[in-house]
C-alpha cells in the first residue's frame, strides 16, 4: 500500500510550498499514534496528522478542494 495525504490541518495555504519546503520536517508511520502524539506534547514537538497508509498502490494528495491522485505502477 501506499499514502492518502491529506494536507488541510498544515496551516499554509500554498500546496507546493508544503510539499517542497526546504523547512527540516519528518513523516513517520506509527501504529499507536495516541502514545506517540503524548511523548511529542510531553517534550513540547509539534505535529500534525496528516495522511494515514492505503491498501492501493497510490499516492493521494488532497487541500481543501485540491485532490490528486497518482497511479504508482
Amino acid at each position: 500500500g501506499w499514502l492518502d495525504a491529506r494536507l488541510d490541518k498544515i496551516l499554509h495555504s500554498d500546496l507546493i510550498k508544503i510539499l517542497f519546503a526546504e523547512n527540516p520536517g519528518v513523516l513517520i508511520q506509527v501504529k499507536h499514534h495516541h502514545l506517540v502524539e503524548k511523548i511529542l506534547n510531553d517534550y513540547g514537538i509539534g505535529f500534525a496528522i496528516v495522511a494515514r497508509p492505503i491498501e492501493e498502490r497510490r499516492l493521494i494528495i488532497e487541500k481543501g478542494e485540491f485532490k490528486q491522485e497518482f497511479d504508482i505502477d
